[in-house]
C-alpha cells in the first residue's frame, strides 16, 4: 500500500485504518482454512516450536516464565519430538522449526542436534531453522549454531550495563559482538530481540547506535510483560515516556537500515487472529502438551490442543474454541480502526486481566490504539 495525502492528518489516520481493515477483508486469506497437517503449498510455513526445558543460565529480572513454570530439569523428550514431526511434516510443506525456551535452548544442544538430525535424514522438505537465545554459551555452541541455523534470535537488551542489570548471569560468556560477526559471516541472520523497561527508556537512541554498530539489521522491540516477578524486582515501564520515543526510534532506524518492529505499532499486519489463536503456529512442551501458545503453562487450558501419549492425540473440543478466537467474534473490537492490526490482543492476556478470552483490557486497549495514532500521525507528516 503506498502511502498518499488525504487531507488533515486526522482523516490521514481515519482513511489508513479503515483501508487496511478494507484489503484484509478482500484478501484471499481471510478464507483459507489452516489445518494442522496439510499441503502448504498455498500457504505461509508451518511454525513448529520446541520448548526444550526450564533450565537457564540467566537469572532475567522480567522473566514470564520463571514465575508461573515449575523449574525442574525436565527436558523434551526426543521420542515426542519425532512423533509430532510425523505427523506434522507432508510432502511439500514448507516449515519453520524453531527452539525456544522456557529456559536457555543452548543448555539442550544435544538434544537439538539429534532433532536437526533427525530432521535432515527422514525429511526432504525446505526448512527454516530457528533458535532464539540468551546469548550466554560458548564458542563449541557458537560453532554448531552458525553450521545448522538459518536465523539466530539473540536476547539483549542493548546495552551491556541494561544486560548486567535485569538480564544478569554467572557464566563465562562470549562478547555479543564476537557472537553477531562469527553469526554473519557465515549467512546467519541476526535479529535483536530488546525488553523495554523504564530503566532502558532512557538510552533509547544509544541502543539503536550500539545494536547498528554490531551490525545488526533487524530488531524487535518488546514491552515488559507484567507480573509478580518484575513488581518484586520493581520493573516498570510508563508508557507516556516510551510513546514519544518510539515514533523517534522508527525515523532513527530508517536512517540506519534497521528493520524495526515493536509489539505496539502494527499497522502494517492484518490478520484476525493474535498469536495464540489456532493458526500456522504449534508448540511442543517439555512435557507432551501440544499448544498453541508458548507462555501457557497451565494444564488445564484452552491452548491445550493435543498431547503425546505414545500417539498424537487432539482434543476436538479445544480445537474448535480456539479456530473461533477471531476479531470478528469480539464485541468490543467492532468500531476499532486497528481491529484486523492488533486482532483483539493477545487472548491469554485478555483472560488474564478481564477472565474472558474475548474481552480485551480497555487501559491496554487505549494505549495501542494511541501508539498506532502516533505511527500513522509520523507517516501522514512525512508526507507534507
Amino acid at each position: 500500500m503506498k502511502y498518499k495525502k488525504v487531507g488533515k492528518i486526522e482523516d490521514t489516520f481515519v482513511y489508513y485504518s479503515s483501508e487496511i481493515n478494507q484489503i484484509y477483508l478482500k484478501s484471499p486469506k481471510k478464507n483459507k482454512k489452516i489445518n494442522l497437517k496439510t499441503n502448504q503449498k498455498s500457504q505461509d510455513s508451518l511454525k513448529i516450536t520446541f520448548l526444550l526445558g526450564s533450565e537457564c543460565n540467566a537469572e532475567c529480572k522480567y522473566c514470564y516464565a520463571k514465575e508461573k513454570y515449575i523449574h525442574t530439569n525436565e527436558e523434551l523428550y526426543l521420542k515426542n519430538a519425532k512423533i509430532l514431526l510425523k505427523n506434522l511434516i507432508v510432502k511439500d510443506g514448507k516449515y519453520s522449526i524453531i527452539f525456544h525456551g522456557l529456559g536457555e535452548p543452548t543448555l539442550h544442544i544435544n538434544l537439538i542436534q539429534k532433532i536437526i538430525q533427525y530432521i535432515n535424514k527422514f525429511f526432504n522438505n525446505k526448512f527454516t531453522f530457528i533458535i532464539a537465545t540468551n546469548g550466554y554459551f560458548n564458542v563449541k555452541v557458537l560453532e554448531f549454531l552458525k553450521n545448522n541455523f538459518n536465523v539466530v534470535q539473540l536476547s539483549y537488551d542493548g546495552l551491556d550495563n541494561i544486560q548486567k542489570k535485569l538480564r544478569p548471569t554467572n557464566e563465562n560468556t562470549l562478547n555479543f559482538n564476537t557472537i553477531v560477526k562469527t553469526l554473519q559471516d557465515n549467512g546467519v541472520t541476526v535479529c535483536c530481540n530488546t525488553i523495554i523497561t523504564d530503566y532502558s527508556i532512557q538510552f533509547m537512541e544509544k541502543i539503536m547506535y550500539n545494536l547498528h554498530n554490531m551490525g545488526i539489521k533487524y530488531v524487535n522491540l518488546f514491552s515488559v510483560v507484567f507480573n509478580k516477578l518484575t513488581l518484586k524486582n520493581n520493573v516498570t515501564l510508563n508508557y507516556d515516556k516510551y510513546r514519544p520515543l518510539l515514533i523517534g526510534l522508527y525515523d532513527l532506524a530508517d536512517k540506519l537500515n534497521i528493520v524495526l518492529t515493536t509489539d505496539m505499532i502494527f499497522v502494517h499486519r492484518r490478520t484476525p487472529k493474535y498469536c495464540g489463536a489456532l493458526s500456522n503456529s504449534i508448540i511442543l512442551y517439555p512435557d507432551g502438551l501440544i499448544k498453541s501458545c508458548y507462555r501457557d503453562f497451565s494444564k488445564k487450558s484452552v491452548f491445550n490442543i493435543a498431547k503425546i501419549n505414545k500417539n498424537l492425540i487432539f482434543k476436538k473440543n479445544n480445537y474448535l474454541k480456539l479456530k473461533n478466537f477471531n476479531v470478528e467474534n469480539i464485541k468490543n473490537c467492532d468500531d476499532c480502526l486497528i481491529k484486523y492490526n492488533c486482532a483483539g490482543d493477545c487472548p491469554l492476556i485478555n483472560h488474564e486481566l478481564t477472565n474472558d478470552y474475548f474481552k480485551p483490557n480497555k487501559s491496554r486497549c487505549k494505549v495501542r490504539i494511541e501508539f498506532n495514532k502516533d505511527y500513522l500521525m509520523y507517516l501522514a507528516k512525512k508526507l507534507k
